[in-house]
């Protein structure tokens, strides 16, 4: 049996292709996602994982009823609703971008028994997450304390570009990625700066080992992006700030 110690020391490695992936998932999802990625072996072809209640329980701190309820709820909207859009750069020409959309699982089965559930990731999902060669890693005790999709993906955005020590974002690049268009609040640029990068950049810097710090990016008053700055931490990425 794993301790609670070693189920939060426990490592998350995925592929750069996730991290620049479009897709918009709720806390307790992406929790779910965490759960799945940490079992995962870049070179494994398995798509069936079981998600047992009482580890979600220890790695995020919460008690087994909440646990159990926010494990259900989860995976059946994780399954029921939602998609991943990956970026086919070698397909894509100058005027338009090529991508793929595919739902994230195939099955889920609830095995009370156990409890657990087990969930079927989309083959053809396999190939997007397991990338190694251009990766990012970082144990799950680091994210455990964010509070929402927002800030995991911020936190895998600043573990990706922490060699590099900088990196800047578009308005419509995040926009585009957090699938952001259809929410009116984030039709005002001023909403996603003080609604999600400010609170992500605060929570990061109070909860993980990251420092990170942020500029707006001006074409006279007019917001166009963020220059993020971020040292520190045990995080590790394989990649090269061009792919980006």
């Amino acid at each position: 049996m794993n301790s609670i110690l070693d189920l939060k020391e426990s490592e998350v490695t995925h592929s750069l292709t996730l991290t620049n992936a479009r897709y918009s998932l709720a806390r307790d999802e992406a929790r779910m996602l965490f759960m799945v990625m940490r079992q995962m072996d870049g070179n494994d072809k398995n798509t069936k994982f079981e998600v047992k209640v009482s580890d979600y329980s220890a790695i995020f701190n919460v008690n087994a009823h909440e646990a159990s309820r926010d494990v259900k709820t989860a995976i059946n909207t994780w399954f029921g609703e939602k998609y991943v859009t990956f970026h086919l750069a070698d397909e894509s020409t100058k005027d338009e971008i090529a991508t793929t959309r595919l739902r994230w699982l195939i099955t889920v089965t609830n095995l009370p028994k156990r409890g657990s559930w087990e969930i079927e990731l989309h083959p053809d999902i396999l190939p997007y997450i397991n990338d190694l060669k251009k990766s990012i890693n970082y144990p799950l005790k680091d994210i455990v304390a964010l509070k929402n999709n927002y800030q995991y993906r911020f936190y895998e955005l600043f573990t990706a570009h922490k060699s590099a020590g900088e990196f800047e974002i578009t308005v419509d690049w995040l926009r585009e990625r957090f699938e952001l268009e259809s929410m009116p609040a984030y039709k005002r640029t001023a909403n996603i700066k003080s609604r999600i990068i400010e609170p992500a950049v605060v929570n990061i810097n109070a909860s993980t080992p990251l420092t990170v710090s942020y500029v707006d990016i001006l074409k006279g008053r007019k917001i166009l992006g963020w220059k993020f700055t971020i040292s520190g931490g045990d995080s590790i990425a394989t990649i090269d700030p061009k792919d980006f």
